[in-house]
C-alpha cells in the first residue's frame, strides 16, 4: 500500500516549477473527469515514475499549477494558522513534523487539506509538498510565522502611489535628511528618502557581481519618479524584445528595490497604510525579476512571450516577475552589499559579511544614514 510520507519525498525531490506544473496537469484533468484515475495518489505516483527527471516542465503548466497554487496557499494558511483552526494538536503534530521531516510534515498536512479544503487527495499532496518545500529555508519560532512570512501578497498599488508622488518628494526636500536621519528614523511613507544609500547599494552589487542589474532607463519606458529602473540581464533584455514586439511605450510604476527600501517599508507598515509588507529577503521587487506596470491586459501576451509571467493577483493586477530558466538568485548578494558598505565606513563596529539578513545586519542597517555612507 503507498504510504503518503513515500510519496510527498517523491514530490519534494522535485523542484518547485515540476510541482506546480504536475498541480496543473492533475488539476485539469480531474476538472474534466473528476472520477478519473488521475484523481488517487496512486496515479500520481505512476506519474510522477513516468516522467522524466531533469526535463523543462511546459510553461502553460506551470503557470496554471502556480496561479492554482497562490490561492490554495492563502487558503491553507488560513485554515490552519487562523485562531478559528480548533485542532491543537493537529497543529503541534505539525509543529513537530516539519523539524523532524520535511515528508513527514507534508505527508501530515495532505489529508487535512484534503478534507477541510475538499481538495483530490492529488492535489492535496502536491499543495502540501510545495508549501513545505517554500518554507523549509526560512527560520521562525513557529511554523505559521514562517509560512505567514513567504505568504505576504504587498499593497504594491499603495507603495508606488507614494513613491511615485512628487509632493512625498518635495516634502522630503523641505525637510532635508543630509546628516540629520538614520533609515529607523527617517521621516514619511516614500522610499525616495533613501534614494542615495540605494544608489550606493545597487553599485556595490554590481562590484560584487558584475552586471548583477542592468538599467532600462533606456529603453522606451515612461516611469514614475520612484522608480529603480533597474533589473537582472536576462529580465532586462526579455523587457526589451516585448517593448519593441508591441511597439509602444510602457510605463513602469515599480521594478527593483532595495533593502533599503524593503527595511523602511516593513518598519513603517500599518502607520503608513501598508497592511501587509514583506520582511526584508522576501519580495519578489528584491530579486531584480519583478516589474509593476499599466495596462497589464495589455502588455500580457508581449511580456508572456518572452518569459515574463502575468500572476493576476485580485488585488495587485499590474505585477509581473519574470520566470525564464536563465534567472538568478541575488538577495544574497543584495545583503552581503550592505554588509561590505557598512564594514567599510565602521571600521569599530564590524559585522559578518555573510550574506545573511539577520539581527545584527537589520540593526545595522536600521543604523545607516540614509543619504548613503
Amino acid at each position: 500500500m503507498l504510504q503518503v510520507d513515500d510519496l510527498t519525498q517523491k514530490l519534494l525531490d522535485l523542484d518547485e516549477d515540476s510541482l506546480k506544473a504536475q498541480l496543473g496537469i492533475i488539476a485539469q484533468k480531474i476538472a474534466t473527469d473528476p472520477t478519473a484515475p488521475s484523481a488517487s495518489l496512486e496515479s500520481l505516483d505512476e506519474a510522477l515514475s513516468a516522467t522524466p527527471r531533469g526535463g523543462i516542465p511546459d510553461r502553460t503548466d506551470v503557470n496554471f499549477g502556480d496561479r492554482l497554487f497562490r490561492s490554495l496557499n492563502i487558503k491553507s494558511y488560513n485554515l490552519m494558522c487562523s485562531e478559528l483552526f480548533d485542532d491543537l494538536e493537529i497543529q503541534a503534530q505539525l509543529q513537530t513534523a516539519f523539524k523532524e521531516s520535511l515528508a513527514k510534515a507534508a505527508g501530515l498536512l495532505t489529508p487535512v487539506l484534503a478534507t477541510q479544503l475538499g481538495l483530490a487527495l492529488p492535489i492535496a499532496a502536491i499543495v502540501a509538498s510545495l508549501i513545505i518545500k517554500t518554507i523549509s529555508s526560512a527560520t521562525a519560532e513557529t511554523i505559521c510565522e514562517i509560512w505567514k512570512q513567504k505568504l505576504v501578497i504587498e499593497p504594491c498599488s499603495l507603495i508606488n502611489q507614494i513613491d511615485n508622488d512628487p509632493a512625498q518628494r518635495r516634502a522630503l526636500e523641505e525637510v532635508g535628511t543630509r546628516g540629520t536621519f538614520t533609515l529607523q528614523d527617517a521621516p514619511g511613507c516614500s522610499t525616495a528618502v533613501v534614494r542615495l544609500l540605494d544608489k550606493q547599494l545597487i553599485e556595490e552589487m554590481n562590484k560584487i557581481e558584475p552586471n548583477c542589474l542592468i538599467s532600462f532607463a533606456e529603453l522606451n519606458v515612461d516611469m514614475g519618479e520612484g522608480v529603480h529602473p533597474f533589473l537582472q540581464l536576462p529580465a532586462q533584455k526579455a523587457l526589451a524584445r516585448a517593448i519593441s514586439d508591441r511597439g509602444q511605450k510602457l510605463t513602469i510604476n515599480s521594478a527593483y528595490r532595495t533593502i533599503a527600501q524593503q527595511q523602511f517599508l516593513f518598519t513603517r507598515g500599518s502607520d503608513c497604510g501598508y497592511d501587509r509588507v514583506a520582511q526584508p529577503g522576501y519580495s519578489q521587487h528584491e530579486s531584480g525579476l519583478a516589474m509593476d506596470i499599466q495596462d497589464p491586459e495589455g502588455w500580457s501576451s508581449f511580456l508572456e512571450n518572452y518569459g515574463w509571467y502575468w500572476p493576476a493577483y485580485g488585488n495587485d493586477p499590474w505585477h509581473f516577475e519574470y520566470q525564464g530558466s536563465d534567472k538568478q538568485d541575488i538577495i544574497g548578494t543584495a545583503v552581503l552589499a550592505f554588509q561590505r558598505l557598512w564594514n567599510r565606513h565602521n571600521p569599530n563596529e564590524q559585522i559578518d559579511e555573510d550574506g545573511a539578513f539577520g539581527p545584527v545586519t537589520e540593526e545595522k542597517l536600521n543604523k545607516s544614514p540614509v543619504e548613503g555612507f
